[in-house]
């Protein structure tokens, strides 16, 4: 049955690769989950420029919940995140996304996503459904497609709202990792939030609940080069800032932007230690091999090896 076919062979072997996890995949999953909240409004065709999407994390006992207020699903996104295939990818300039697979890499946290929000085809409804990937052989796999096919549900009330729940439980056999992506993904997150705000003016805020904390952070854009986001933990404000210099030069008839990010103390001294993720393309390039900057490096015209990897040697 066609529609019990879970994606093509790259889907597949991505899978694969999650039962043995890089160090690099307990870090990458909050990206893809930014990363698409984010092209939800700029994959928009309408005129959406004071558009702006909200973005929350709730890491709680053995759970993430991640929600997000950008556009709705299309039919054909939809479908392509649930049988995990890049037919509905888009192509659009202002988006981010390359491979169409990159929501995969948010299985380490667990294999079972709930996920609800609105669909748009001839008109917009709510949905629910439970994506079911903890097989390793064909038969189990397609048996986790007729299942996720059964927990559909379709032309509910309008949500205004999408949410993927992650819900991981000590009896699984990736618990393991499970924990480890909880943990790493969390902290790298933290590390990275600021510099994702500035580099992406679309995105209005970010909260993380965590435990009884709570931290709201957002960039408030600045005209000038010092940029500033402001980050409200349980009442408790404070400012971080960075010097943002933009590039526009055409190189080999090509069209190429690059913007730098340096961060700066209150009395513009410079931080001189190396920054985790140098690398961006919007978001964080996560397993950069041998190269240690203060300065982060954004472009999109960097060639990722894979999704959110390293970058080829060429630029252009």
């Amino acid at each position: 049955e066609k529609s019990a076919k879970l994606g093509n062979e790259n889907a597949k072997n991505r899978l694969r690769e999650l039962d043995s996890p890089k160090p690099k995949d307990f870090e990458r999953w909050p990206f893809e989950l930014i990363q698409n909240a984010n092209d939800s409004i700029l994959s928009v065709k309408n005129d959406l420029s004071n558009q702006k999407v909200r973005i929350e994390f709730d890491f709680l006992d053995d759970k993430v919940i991640f929600r997000h207020n950008g556009s709705p699903f299309k039919y054909k996104s939809l479908m392509a995140l649930l049988y995990q295939y890049s037919k509905g990818k888009s192509n659009n300039e202002f988006t981010t996304g390359r491979f169409g697979t990159g929501f995969m890499s948010t299985f380490i946290l667990s294999w079972n996503v709930h996920i609800s929000g609105d669909v748009e085809a001839e008109n917009i409804t709510g949905f629910d459904v439970m994506i079911y990937r903890d097989g390793k052989k064909k038969k189990e796999l397609k048996n986790g497609v007729k299942q996720m096919e059964k927990s559909l549900k379709k032309n509910l009330p309008i949500k205004r709202m999408t949410i993927f729940e992650y819900d991981f439980k000590n009896t699984s056999q990736f618990y393991k990792n499970s924990v480890e992506a909880y943990n790493k993904g969390f902290l790298c997150l933290l590390r990275n939030i600021p510099q994702v705000l500035i580099l992406n003016p679309t995105i209005e805020s970010v909260v993380i609940n965590a435990k009884s904390k709570s931290i709201l952070y957002k960039a408030n854009h600045e005209y000038g080069p010092i940029q500033t986001v402001t980050i409200n933990s349980n009442n408790q404000i404070k400012t971080v800032r960075f010097l943002l210099f933009n590039s526009n030069e055409k190189i080999q008839s090509k069209n190429v932007s690059i913007n730098c990010l340096l961060q700066i103390g209150s009395e513009n001294n410079i931080f001189n230690s190396s920054i985790d993720k140098p690398l961006y393309i919007s978001y964080p390039l996560i397993g950069v091999r041998n190269f240690n900057s203060p300065i982060i490096i954004k472009s999109k015209e960097f060639e990722p090896e894979k999704e959110r990897d390293d970058i080829a040697p060429t630029i252009v």
